[in-house]
């Protein structure tokens, strides 16, 4: 063979060596490593506040595991720092903070006795912090109907606060990962179930996240098709039950491991990984979901949207002028209708958030609300319809200037619609410790018995 001919091999090889570099880059440069934050340790599990200030995340070096926390200014993030409050001399890791910010879950398999270093448990179980007076509390583990002698890890809660995820496995396996829920009951987080072979492939399935954004679930799986080890998937859900789930693909998954979603906003999503290229071990990456991803699990809610576009109506809430106290109440509503002689009555009631959404029919072209008369002041308003929109109006009522306070019995009546819902909070027996799932449910009476000073509960 020439030279000349061996020069044109080799030149043809790193041409084409280039070439694949080039298609490699391109399937994932939308991928961005978050700068400040990694660092030759392991980043793991990241989790951002919702309003995209705060994230907290686990960082794993020497077989010790701590949470962190990094805030956002001016768009970049701070270098984490240890969250001592929910930090013990265990492993403590997989932090969720909820979507209104007053609530951080994580698993640790600290002793239940922490008092000296070094202290651990066989297995880890899910912790809750509430934020109080903006400082966190000390960590108190869940119920035992969540918390087993097998791992339990990687918490998340639903928007409303109501339905915990989780992963749990036996022994020191994670690829025997699966992804279970629980409901808030009157004892707790409860009713604990095994989600469905949609979601648990019997191949490693973890760390299932509710999207604010879409109508499903991010999860991270090791089942057959994927890209490498763990890959991050979507499914898509409607009424409540799983449907299509979706690999991202070759964008954001890589041949190793990919983990721990957490979604900010309706496109950007952070996660772990520890591919190649990184700081360390595993590195915090940030995702932005492509279009198409997004119109093929936003179709049905799409449609809703543009049937909701069509619709003519109002987005009501009702507060008490000077307090902003909101008022369950009812009203009576006439509608105007076209060429109707005389307008039609129909009575409403706010719910306990002084909310209501009325939504009218085409022919009804104005309302006119009316309260009790003898209570507030200017008990009347008068709304003209506009076709094809839903307005947001929010009416502030106040008792006349001669009328005085009001009377108990009318105060009383008043409250009874909030507390009308009003549970009873069970105790383990012969204790009085208040159990970790009430919490919430505790402070926002706190919090309405603060702002209403008349009230007492016996």
């Amino acid at each position: 063979m020439s030279a000349d001919s061996s020069g044109v091999k080799y030149l043809i090889i790193l041409i084409l060596i280039s070439a694949l570099h080039i298609t490699a880059y391109s399937q994932s440069k939308s991928v961005n490593i978050v700068p400040h934050i990694n660092s030759s340790g392991n980043e793991l599990h990241p989790s951002v506040s919702s309003d995209g200030k705060i994230m907290i995340f686990s960082y794993r070096e020497n077989n010790d595991s701590n949470i962190y926390i990094s805030t956002k200014k001016e768009g970049v993030w701070g270098k984490g720092k240890p969250f001592e409050t929910l930090n013990s001399s265990g492993d403590d890791d997989t932090p969720f903070i909820s979507s209104d910010g007053t609530m951080i879950l994580f698993a640790s398999n600290r002793a239940e006795e922490d008092s000296g270093k070094n202290k651990k448990s066989l297995h880890s179980d899910i912790y809750i912090s509430f934020k109080v007076n903006n400082k966190w509390s000390k960590p108190e583990k869940l119920s035992p109907f969540v918390n087993t002698s097998a791992n339990e890890k990687s918490p998340a809660l639903s928007s409303d606060n109501r339905t915990l995820y989780f992963s749990r496995w036996s022994q020191d396996d994670m690829s025997k990962s699966k992804i279970f829920s629980a409901t808030l009951i009157d004892a707790g987080f409860g009713d604990i179930k095994e989600l469905p072979s949609k979601i648990n492939s019997g191949q490693g399935d973890y760390g299932l996240v509710p999207s604010i954004y879409k109508e499903g679930f991010y999860f991270s799986s090791k089942r057959d098709g994927g890209s490498g080890s763990w890959d991050i998937y979507f499914v898509k859900t409607k009424f409540g039950e799983f449907e299509e789930v979706i690999n991202l693909g070759r964008g954001i998954n890589s041949e190793r491991d990919e983990i721990s979603v957490s979604e900010y906003g309706a496109k950007l999503i952070y996660f772990s990984s520890n591919r190649q290229g990184g700081a360390g071990g595993y590195d915090i990456y940030s995702y932005e979901v492509p279009v198409e991803f997004a119109k093929i699990t936003l179709a049905e809610k799409d449609n809703e949207r543009k049937k909701e576009e069509n619709e003519t109506g109002f987005n009501f809430r009702i507060i008490e002028k000077g307090t902003g106290k909101p008022l369950s109440i009812k009203m009576k509503i006439l509608l105007n209708r076209k060429d109707a002689a005389s307008p039609e009555e129909i009575y409403e009631e706010t719910d306990r958030n002084g909310a209501l959404t009325l939504i009218t029919e085409p022919d009804v072209e104005g309302i006119r609300i009316i309260f009790d008369k003898g209570k507030w002041e200017k008990p009347e308003r008068e709304y003209s319809v506009e076709r094809g929109k839903i307005r947001d109006e929010i009416i502030k009522l106040s008792t006349p200037k001669n009328r005085g306070p009001l009377k108990d019995k009318e105060k009383n009546s008043e409250d009874e619609l909030y507390f009308k819902e009003f549970k009873p909070i069970y105790f383990d027996y012969n204790s009085a410790r208040l159990k970790p799932d009430y919490i919430p449910y505790i402070y926002a009476i706190v919090n309405y018995l603060r702002e209403n000073k008349h009230i007492r509960i016996r």
